[in-house]
């Protein structure tokens, strides 16, 4: 039996509110999908440009060495080694540095070392990627350092990253929410 707990499934007119909230979430998810899907197939683009990443990976490197007491050893260690030309080590700094909100807040008022084109295009890149964050779902409905109100805390329940995230948290949110109204009642 799929769910042991609730000997079956349990009928939607006994546990209301965990269906309704179900239904809330597709709605939602439905609602949002065009924009999601747009903005994250543009910010993929962009940051799957290897010479963006290579250059941003530089340019993180850069951001942790003028702050180090913000950054941790490890991350100390591997900016050092791109730095010094690992260019492994430059990628991967690239795609770290998009989910650093201090180097995300502080990125465009740095003033890296290095080749002025790759930085300038870089930094236009960076814009778009800035820009396309602002109209994103999970970016302006989810919770992160610079979205942390009471109405993130809220909305960020009903953002999912795609179909399968949301199957599966439906199914969860069944399981348990059926479970638990039925013994608490609804």
């Amino acid at each position: 039996m799929i769910f042991p707990l609730l000997k079956g499934i349990i009928s939607p007119l006994k546990v209301p509110a965990t269906f309704l909230i179900v239904l809330v979430n597709i709605v939602i998810f439905l609602f949002c999908l065009e924009t999601f899907d747009r903005s994250q197939q543009q910010i993929e683009k962009i940051l799957s440009d290897r010479d963006m990443i290579m250059t941003q990976g530089l340019i993180f490197s850069q951001f942790i060495e003028t702050h180090p007491a913000d950054y941790r050893t490890l991350m100390k260690n591997v900016a050092q080694k791109s730095l010094n030309g690992d260019l492994r080590a430059s990628h991967q700094m690239g795609g770290l540095a998009i989910r650093n909100s201090k180097f995300m807040k502080e990125a465009l008022d740095f003033k890296p070392n290095g080749n002025d084109i790759e930085i300038d295009k870089w930094r236009t890149h960076f814009k778009e990627v800035l820009e396309l964050q602002k109209n994103h779902p999970s970016y302006y409905l989810g919770l992160t350092d610079q979205h942390n109100s009471w109405t993130n805390w809220f909305s960020y329940q009903f953002t999912h990253s795609g179909f399968s995230h949301l199957f599966w948290n439906m199914i969860f949110l069944i399981m348990l929410g059926c479970f638990v109204e039925s013994e608490a009642g609804s």
